[in-house]
């Protein structure tokens, strides 16, 4: 709970039964925490209100979880040993309280103001825009930030994996 708390944490994963969990810091980055689960099924049973959370059920048939929660952190979890040699594990990523903007993307060194503009520009003309990355490389922040130099008539067609 605590750690849902802090503005500055990114991201909480677990990857498995006596394995401490993880939190990536804005600051500071990924962080091993003194949080363990100690016991398989007091991480399946996480992992299982994870996915009521979402709205979503888990089980021996479907150990999978792709989810958001009424609050939109994203959620990435498995069930048991069926996916996972570990035992159940999760990733939230999430949600900001305040999203990234165009200035915030200048100031953490993301962007500078003449690619900006450019993308100001574009936006302003009509052109069509691919925002590529890896996991966790801010894919979803960069957009929303940009968001702002779109017209609100424009068509936007966003797909994600």
């Amino acid at each position: 709970d605590a750690m849902m708390r802090d503005p500055e944490i990114e991201d909480i994963s677990c990857d498995g039964v006596g394995i401490p969990l993880y939190v990536f810091h804005a600051r500071y980055e990924s962080i091993p925490t003194n949080v363990r689960f100690p016991e398989e099924r007091a991480l399946d049973s996480f992992v299982l209100l994870l996915g009521q959370r979402c709205g979503r059920s888990l089980s021996v048939a479907r150990p999978i979880l792709d989810g958001t929660t009424p609050e939109g952190h994203r959620v990435q979890a498995t069930y048991g040993r069926e996916v996972t040699s570990r035992g159940a594990s999760f990733t939230i990523r999430r949600f900001r309280d305040r999203p990234f903007t165009p200035v915030d993307l200048v100031l953490s060194g993301t962007a500078n103001e003449e690619m900006l503009a450019y993308l100001w520009l574009g936006a302003e003309h009509g052109e069509s825009l691919i925002v590529c990355g890896g996991p966790g490389a801010g894919k979803t922040s960069t957009l929303n930030a940009i968001a702002v130099f779109i017209a609100p008539s424009a068509k936007v067609v966003s797909i994600e994996d």
